[in-house]
């Protein structure tokens, strides 16, 4: 529990068809005899390395079930390739603490990420 923030919380699913089924959906309904909520699933993001390459920092991560890793620049740009099948992906990340939790990465907005990261060694 200590990595989450002030008002989150950690969700145990019993498949992982049911995780990815809550995670795309973006919302979880719980109902009880004693209340009936509707939570926003948002996913934590770690501090990680680039699945594909392993070797630079992976700011960028997929949520959509075909990739669903992190990513440097470099392998972002590769993978994600607008006129191929995966160009539609939106990546999240992290913000600093100031800022929420993570933010989604446009098209329209990709050049600024790119400037706020040193650039990835080949």
């Amino acid at each position: 529990w200590s990595r989450c923030n002030a008002g989150s919380g950690r969700v145990t699913f019993a498949s992982s068809a049911s995780y990815f089924r809550v995670f795309n959906s973006d919302f979880l309904e719980i109902k009880t005899l004693k209340f009936s909520k509707r939570i926003q699933i948002e996913p934590y993001l770690e501090y990680s390395k680039c699945s594909p390459c392993g070797s630079a920092r992976g700011p960028y991560f997929c949520r959509e079930k075909t990739c669903f890793k992190y990513y440097c620049l470099q392998c972002w740009q590769v993978r994600h390739d607008s006129a191929g099948p995966y160009g539609v992906h939106r990546a999240l990340m992290r913000k600093s603490r100031r800022l929420s939790r993570f933010e989604v990465m446009d098209d329209d907005r990709h050049r600024s990420f790119m400037i706020g990261y040193p650039a990835v060694a080949a």
